[in-house]
């Protein structure tokens, strides 16, 4: 996938990141940025190791200081940098496409955001805190990857909204692109107070953390069913909590495998939110053998029987209501 550096969505999703920037009174825009093992992209005139940057330093001995997030100051009444966020724009773009997610390539443009340079090095301390966390009744540090876009993206949707006011910490606006490539810009409703200049950490409950451990297969189902059709902002979101729901009643089943699990999410985005409440499917689901995956149970389904099925949970759905 090639976009051009002229296309409108280009133009337009620029356009914003511009008034944001005007907006601020001309404090830089910040270009957050995953860390990899691969070079940044070549820009002429670009020296990345010369633009003033910060990194966010991630306190796990096995994370090597390659894979640190790196934050690059862009002051937009300058050419280049407006000229390097267009261009972090198109790659943004080019990462959201099918292709580039199924390849596993994943998505480094972690989106941008306004901070006075002298609250950054603080801003940059508070995300580090967020990324490596101790999960309740787990043995060691996990890391969670926020600067994925897909990855914020969806653990927001899993926060409450005092949990938002302290999630971005000094940052009030973080702009990303959401998983059908269209500018999102995520902002709580109030903000975070502040003790010693440092913001708190959130703390997040046994069910988030299962619900961020079930981020990866949700995406798995859900980049199968885009490579068919490309859904819109509120088509996804929809489908997303639809996958998330199941699969908290995936894990009371006891299904644990990636397979299983992002099986379990496709078929309740796909044929029903609830396909797993038919008495049949219930019967199949409680008798199966440890550690035997979903699709040997459901890959007999005939597409007649999907459609029963469907008609009967409707219709038991219907009869309950009156």
């Amino acid at each position: 996938m090639s976009i051009s550096l002229d296309s409108p969505q280009v133009h337009a999703i620029s356009a914003n990141l511009h008034q944001a920037f005007v907006t601020s009174g001309g404090q830089p825009l910040w270009l957050a940025i995953d860390g990899s093992e691969n070079p940044l992209p070549d820009i002429d005139g670009v020296d990345w190791h010369q633009r003033p940057s910060v990194t966010v330093r991630l306190q796990h001995p096995e994370i090597a200081t390659h894979w640190h997030p790196r934050w690059f100051a862009l002051h937009l009444d300058r050419a280049l940098d407006a000229h390097i966020l267009n261009h972090s724009i198109v790659w943004a773009l080019e990462e959201t496409s099918p292709q580039n997610l199924r390849s596993g390539q994943g998505r480094r443009i972690a989106g941008w955001f306004i901070a006075a340079e002298p609250t950054v090095q603080a801003a940059a301390t508070h995300w580090a805190n967020l990324m490596v966390r101790r999960m309740p009744h787990a043995v060691g540090w996990q890391l969670l990857r926020l600067h994925d876009p897909a990855v914020l993206w969806a653990v927001w949707q899993t926060l409450h909204q005092e949990q938002h006011a302290l999630w971005l910490g000094p940052v009030h606006h973080w702009h990303l692109l959401n998983p059908v490539g269209e500018l999102s810009c995520l902002a709580p409703s109030a903000h975070a107070q502040y003790v010693n200049g440092q913001a708190s950490i959130p703390e997040l409950s046994a069910q988030q953390w299962q619900d961020m451990q079930n981020i990866g297969p949700l995406h798995q189902a859900m980049q199968r069913l885009d490579a068919s059709t490309r859904a819109s902002a509120t088509e996804f979101k929809q489908k997303f909590q639809t996958g998330l729901h199941a699969l908290r009643r995936a894990k009371q089943l006891k299904l644990d495998d990636p397979h299983s699990l992002s099986l379990f999410a496709e078929l309740a985005m796909s044929r029903h939110p609830l396909f797993d409440q038919h008495p049949e499917l219930q019967q199949v689901l409680q008798q199966r053998a440890p550690n035997e995956p979903l699709g040997g149970l459901t890959c007999d389904l005939t597409e007649q029987d999907w459609q029963r099925l469907i008609c009967e949970i409707n219709a038991q759905q219907e009869q309950s209501a009156h």
